[in-house]
C-alpha cells in the first residue's frame, strides 16, 4: 500500500486498487487569537474543507486532526512540521503536537469553521515570545502513513506567529472584543498586554 500525490506519475506492472480522496481547501487562518477558558493561552485556527473529511470516510481511510504549535525562535530556519526535529541540539522542546479530539468541527459567529489548536499555561519567560500554529491531516492506510499540511496564510510563516502579549494588546484595544470578561479573565489579558510595546509597529 502507498500513497501517491496529486499529479504523481504511477507506473503500472500488476492489479492496482486505488482509493481517492479529495483533500480541498487546507490553510491557516490569519494571525492567532486568545482563549479565554479555565486554561487560557493562544489558540490558531486551520480551515479544513468539511467535503474532503468526507471523501476520507468514502475512501476508508484513517485519518487525525491537530495542531502543531512551536516556538519561532526556536525553529529557526526550519518549518514546522513533524520532519523537524521536536528538540533542539540542546534538548528544549521546540514544538508540542495537539491533537483534536473533538466529535465536530469548531465553529464560531465569523463563519469559521475547522480545527483548533491552544497553547496554554504560557509561562511569564514566553508572554513576549512568537509561537506558530499549523494545522495537520495524518493519514492511514495499512502500514502508510502520510502527513499533510496546512498552508500559512498567504503562504507565509509569519502570518502565523504571534506573541500572548501581542494578540492580547490588540484585543485589549478593540475593546476586549466587545466581551464581558470576568474578573480573571479581565486580569490576565491585562498582564499580557502589559507586555506590550505600545509604540509597536503593526508589522507581524
Amino acid at each position: 500500500e502507498n500513497y501517491f500525490d496529486e499529479n504523481e506519475l504511477i507506473t503500472v506492472q500488476n492489479d492496482m486498487y486505488l482509493k481517492t480522496a479529495y483533500l480541498g481547501e487546507f490553510k491557516m487562518n490569519y494571525g492567532a487569537a486568545i482563549r479565554l477558558s479555565e486554561k487560557s493561552g493562544l489558540r490558531f485556527y486551520t480551515f479544513v474543507d468539511t467535503d474532503a473529511i468526507q471523501s476520507l470516510k468514502n475512501a476508508s481511510i484513517e485519518y487525525s486532526l491537530g495542531t502543531l504549535i512551536g516556538l519561532k525562535n526556536r525553529l529557526g530556519s526550519n518549518d514546522l512540521c513533524f520532519e523537524t526535529n521536536q528538540y533542539d541540539s540542546s534538548g528544549k522542546l521546540v514544538y508540542s503536537t495537539v491533537p483534536y479530539n473533538a466529535s465536530a468541527f469548531y465553529k464560531d459567529n465569523t463563519g469559521f469553521e475547522g480545527v483548533v489548536g491552544s497553547i496554554v499555561n504560557i509561562s511569564d519567560n514566553n508572554i513576549t515570545k512568537k509561537f506558530v500554529g499549523r494545522g495537520y491531516i495524518k493519514l492511514t492506510l495499512g502500514s502508510e502513513t502520510k502527513n499533510i499540511y496546512a498552508s500559512y496564510a498567504d503562504d507565509d510563516i509569519n502570518n502565523n506567529a504571534r506573541s500572548i502579549s501581542y494578540v492580547s494588546f490588540r484585543f485589549k484595544n478593540n475593546n476586549y472584543g466587545g466581551l464581558d470578561l470576568s474578573d480573571e479573565h479581565l486580569a490576565l489579558v491585562n498582564k499580557w498586554a502589559s507586555y506590550m510595546d505600545p509604540y509597536v509597529s503593526d508589522t507581524w
